[in-house]
C-alpha cells in the first residue's frame, strides 16, 4: 500500500512538473524597471534557459504564435486591446514589473549614457543633466525614441512618466498577468528585504505553475542579484543621489501623484 502510495505521489510530481514546463510564460516590464530582474528569477524558478524578446512596444501576432513553450518571452509591451489579445489567445501567463519612477529615470539616463545603440546618437551626446532635464519634462520622447521603431517627432506633444505608466498599469488586472515590483524582488543586496523576496519569489513560481521548496527558493535568493547585460548598480532609492531641488520640483509637477497612486510617497512632502 505504501509503495503504491509513494508512486502515485511520484507520478503527480512528475506530471506536474511537466504540465508546468509546458506552460507558455512571458514577462512585461517598463524599461529600467528590473525586466533583467525579473527574467533571471523566471529562468531559475523554471529551468528555460532560452529567452525570446521582443523589445518593440506592439506584439507581432505571427511572431507570438510561433514562441514555443521551451523559452520564456521577454517584453515591453504596452497595454492595449491587440496586445492582451495575442497573449490570451497563445494561452501565456507570467509578470508585470514596475518600479519606483524616481529610480527609473536615473536608470535611463546612465543607460543612455552607456548603451551602444546607433538610432539615439543625438541622445547620447547631451550630458547626464540635460538628459535628467529631458526625463523629467518630457519621458515619452526618450522612451518612444528608444523602444519604438516607427516613432515619429513631428506634432507630438510632451509626454510624461506618469503618461507611460498609464498605458502599462492595466495590466495589473488581467488575472493571468502576476504584478510584481523592482523593490519586492530585488533582495537585500539591492536595498531591500530577504522577507520580500522570498515571498516574491514564491508567489511568482506558484504563478507560472511550480510549487518551490524552501531550499530551491533560497537557492534563487543566493543568485538573483546582479550579473546582467544591463546592470549597473541595482538599488532602491538611488534616485536621492540625483536628484536636485529641481528635478524634485518639476517631477512632482508631472508624476506626483503617481508616486502616490504605485505607493511609494503618501504626499507631496519628500
Amino acid at each position: 500500500m505504501y509503495n503504491r502510495y509513494f508512486f502515485l505521489m511520484l507520478f503527480i510530481f512528475l506530471s506536474f512538473n511537466v504540465c508546468a514546463q509546458n506552460k507558455k510564460i512571458f514577462l512585461i516590464g517598463l524599461p529600467k524597471c528590473g525586466t533583467h530582474l525579473i527574467r533571471k528569477c523566471l529562468q531559475l524558478i523554471t529551468g528555460k534557459s532560452r529567452l525570446n524578446s521582443e523589445n518593440r512596444l506592439f506584439l507581432n501576432e505571427s511572431q507570438v504564435e510561433k514562441i514555443s513553450s521551451s523559452t520564456i518571452f521577454v517584453t515591453h509591451a504596452l497595454y492595449t486591446e491587440k496586445n492582451l489579445n495575442i497573449l490570451k489567445k497563445n494561452n501565456f501567463r507570467g509578470v508585470f514589473i514596475y518600479r519606483d519612477p524616481r529610480d527609473q529615470i536615473v536608470s535611463m539616463v546612465h543607460y543612455i549614457r552607456k548603451a551602444d545603440i546607433g538610432h539615439i546618437s543625438d541622445l547620447k551626446q547631451k550630458s547626464c543633466d540635460e538628459l535628467f532635464d529631458l526625463c523629467m519634462n518630457d519621458y515619452g520622447y526618450v522612451f518612444y525614441r528608444i523602444w519604438d521603431f516607427t516613432y515619429r517627432s513631428l506634432g507630438r506633444k510632451k509626454i510624461t512618466i506618469a503618461d507611460i505608466y498609464k498605458n502599462y498599469l492595466n495590466w495589473v488586472s488581467e488575472s493571468f498577468v502576476y504584478v510584481t515590483s523592482f523593490e519586492k524582488l530585488v533582495g537585500p543586496l539591492g536595498g531591500g528585504t530577504s522577507k520580500l523576496q522570498y515571498n516574491e519569489i514564491k508567489n511568482i513560481s506558484h504563478h507560472v505553475g511550480f510549487d518551490l521548496s524552501s531550499e530551491e527558493i533560497k537557492i534563487i535568493e543566493d543568485n538573483l542579484f546582479g550579473n546582467s547585460p544591463t546592470f549597473r548598480e541595482g538599488k532602491i532609492g538611488a534616485w536621492k543621489e540625483y536628484f536636485t531641488e529641481e528635478y524634485k520640483s518639476k517631477f512632482k509637477k508631472n508624476a506626483g501623484q503617481l508616486l502616490i497612486n504605485l505607493g511609494y510617497e503618501k504626499d507631496f512632502c519628500w
